[in-house]
């Protein structure tokens, strides 16, 4: 019995501590359900027509979950680490996203200066690089910060969010996230459109969660729209008037009885409500 307590304890520890793992084919119908796939010469990307979701995820370069470790180079300055931890901790204080610093092991590194072999000297502040296995995941990834500028700290948390496995975003109207692939992007912080992204690129969408305002549905998770018919639920509500009850968004509308009649059998075809009457009368007002 005590070596049976031991084996369901360790088992226990196990699915605790048990990370969360990358997205998985199964999303892929769901995204295709909002989103049209796109390919460029690096990858397949999924985002919406015209960046409309405001997130776009590079499907073969990001980390496999929600949490990767680094170390810094010695190149990297004491300042410029501080400004890294404030970084991590804007995407940490508001999504699952972890990041935990290390002194060894094969893991992410952040590095002060020009990676090997880049030909463009000007133009950038910081960049990420890494190579991935064959299901898209780093292996090693690395961020560089430009040896001659003085690197922001939205550009550091634009750079992990690469890391993550969000791409840029170029569009006016993605000024406002932290993705925006400038110095102009007004966000300082992940934004919720971010969040989004990154929800689907570490496996956390797997089905859409829908929430409905009017007939527009929008996915908690990544904010996938759809727009659709309503679907009511008709009742009678007075002799001159029924109700309609929608049953996706709870939508409540009221219509005279006179325009559904069934001239065969003096019925309306709304609520079944045999002779109704076509003349309102004050007592039928709709409820505001």
């Amino acid at each position: 019995m005590k070596k049976l307590s031991i084996i369901i304890a360790i088992l226990t520890l196990l699915c605790a501590v048990a990370p969360v793992s990358a997205h998985t084919k199964s999303q892929k119908n769901e995204l295709d359900s909002c989103y049209r796939a796109v390919e460029d010469n690096n990858g397949p990307i999924h985002y919406g027509s015209e960046e409309n979701t405001g997130w776009c995820i590079k499907e073969n370069k990001h980390i496999n979950g929600t949490s990767t470790n680094y170390k810094f180079h010695s190149s990297v300055s004491k300042s410029e680490k501080e400004l890294f931890y404030s970084a991590v901790k804007k995407w940490s204080d508001r999504c699952r996203a972890t990041m935990n610093e290390v002194t060894s092991g094969n893991t992410g590194i952040v590095y002060k200066g020009y990676p090997e072999d880049y030909v463009y000297t000007t133009g950038w502040n910081a960049l990420t690089m890494g190579d991935a296995d064959s299901q898209g995941h780093f292996t090693k990834w690395e961020i560089y910060i430009h040896p001659y500028t003085t690197v922001k700290e939205t550009t550091l948390i634009h750079e992990i969010g690469h890391v993550f496995g969000l791409g840029d975003l170029y569009l006016e109207s993605n000024k406002d996230r932290i993705m925006y692939n400038s110095d102009a992007r007004t966000a300082t912080v992940p934004t919720a459109y971010d969040i989004s992204g990154f929800n689907v690129i570490t496996g956390m969408h797997t089905t859409h969660d829908w929430r409905y305002t009017n007939t527009r549905r929008q996915c908690a998770i990544c904010n996938g729209t759809k727009t659709e018919k309503h679907s009511y639920i008709w009742s009678n509500y007075s002799s001159s008037m029924h109700k309609g009850v929608c049953s996706l968004t709870g939508e409540v509308v009221y219509e005279p009885h006179k325009d559904y009649i069934n001239l065969a059998t003096g019925a309306c075809k709304r609520c079944g409500r045999t002779q109704p009457s076509i003349v309102p009368s004050e007592f039928d007002e709709v409820p505001n």
